[in-house]
């Protein structure tokens, strides 16, 4: 069916709005393409900007460790650590935002066979966290739930996770699975992606790749332009009578002596006729060329140039300091939405496995901010929060002892509990 459209602008005359003459209505979106696994793994281990936009943010995000409310001696805390749950969480979130997903088998020793849904409970020992990124995940080998009556409709129930031996793939129960994903994928039929990124999502790279892709082409010519920067042009007298003969031995033997001059005496020798001449090619706009390209970059990666390419000033201005904000915030984001959850039901697992020594209706499992606080910025925050303790106290709401308790009873807390008090 053919489409008008009557409320756009048009000017016979100029050619807006028409198609034949506007440039602008020819223009539009292509089909997306996906980048390979080898292509996007050649830019991780290769390009260290590409690295470098994968990794900072899961880093950020896991650097300052979690805390787990109601694990007062620090019991569940100390189990989970010694599993190498901080490192295999930060890896999880490095391959999702690499390869779209990744997911971390939770070993526990409950008994069954991985295939089996986990007993959770009695999960049994936790053994040890398996990190794979989605692309050692066979779909092909996994069937899809059609049952909407599911707690697994229109996803997986089992994973086959595939060997590095190529032989046959590992199937484990999804229950015995913390799924790590990235940016999703529209869920509509006319999108033209693979089964892969419908359900994982897209990595980081993906989205950036029109932008990263001129930043680390123009930063590798560089390189080679400096070395031509400088262009030694000599002029022979009798150049046109030695190439007519094929005399290029006399050539080389003329430029070669005007090499050991230049080596030797820091000067050249010429003879009647002959020109010596250095071009020196001209570096100016190229700063902010790049300065432009970083800028673009360091945008579509929401990561400020401060932290992508290093500290750019002895001080952050108010714009870089409005970025770096909006940065953490970012980051935060990406705690809540794709590692709170996962540790939540690790720690629920693993508190069980242990004999329950953390209260079930207390244990809350949540990530350190990945921004601490200066110095200044910490004593400027305990001075509001003691005016507040102040206004409180005389108000009679709690007493001294509840914030002597409170707030430095086992470190600074900013959280406040009060004695024997009975909600009404």
């Amino acid at each position: 069916m053919k489409l008008y459209r009557y409320d756009s602008w048009q000017n016979t005359m100029t050619g807006l709005g028409r198609k034949s003459t506007d440039k602008q209505t020819h223009n539009f979106h292509g089909s997306t393409q996906e980048i390979s696994v080898s292509e996007l793994t050649s830019i991780y281990m290769g390009d260290g900007l590409g690295h470098r936009i994968v990794t900072t943010v899961p880093a950020d995000a896991t650097k300052n460790g979690f805390n787990l409310l109601g694990d007062s001696e620090a019991v569940l805390e100390k189990e989970l650590l010694t599993k190498n749950v901080i490192s295999a969480f930060k890896e999880a979130g490095t391959w999702a935002r690499l390869y779209g997903g990744a997911v971390v088998l939770m070993d526990f020793k409950d008994g069954r066979e991985w295939s089996a849904p986990l007993n959770e409970s009695a999960p049994g020992e936790l053994r040890k966290l398996r990190v794979y990124p989605s692309p050692r995940i066979d779909l092909n080998a996994m069937k899809k739930i059609t049952d909407p009556k599911s707690d697994y409709y229109e996803d997986y129930e089992h994973y086959a996770i595939t060997k590095l031996d190529n032989t046959a793939p590992i199937i484990v129960h999804r229950s015995r699975l913390l799924v790590f994903t990235s940016v999703k994928a529209p869920q509509v039929k006319e999108a033209q992606l693979s089964p892969s990124a419908m359900h994982w999502g897209t990595g980081i790279l993906s989205l950036i790749y029109s932008t990263l892709a001129p930043v680390a082409t123009t930063l590798a010519t560089i390189p080679t332009l400096a070395q031509e920067s400088a262009i030694t042009v000599f002029r022979l007298a009798n150049l046109a009578e030695l190439v007519a003969s094929d005399n290029y031995k006399a050539i080389d033997t003329r430029m070669t002596a005007i090499q050991l001059q230049k080596s030797v005496l820091n000067s050249v020798l010429l003879g009647e006729g002959e020109e010596f001449e250095r071009n020196s090619l001209s570096f100016q706009g190229l700063p902010d060329i790049l300065d432009r390209l970083f800028s673009m970059l360091a945008t579509v990666a929401n990561i400020p140039k401060s932290i992508l390419f290093g500290k750019e000033s002895a001080g952050l201005n108010s714009n870089q300091e409005e970025d770096t904000n909006r940065y953490y915030d970012s980051v935060i984001s990406f705690q809540t939405e794709q590692l709170t959850q996962p540790l939540q039901r690790l720690a629920e697992l693993t508190n069980i496995s242990m004999g329950n020594p953390v209260d079930e209706a207390e244990l809350v499992a949540l990530w350190e901010h990945p921004r601490p606080e200066t110095q200044v910025e910490k004593l400027a925050n305990r001075e509001k929060q003691a005016n507040i303790d102040n206004a409180y106290i005389n108000l009679g709401v709690y007493s001294a002892d509840d914030v002597a308790r409170s707030r430095f009873y086992s470190g600074y807390s900013y959280d406040t509990t009060i004695e024997d008090y009975e909600p009404i």
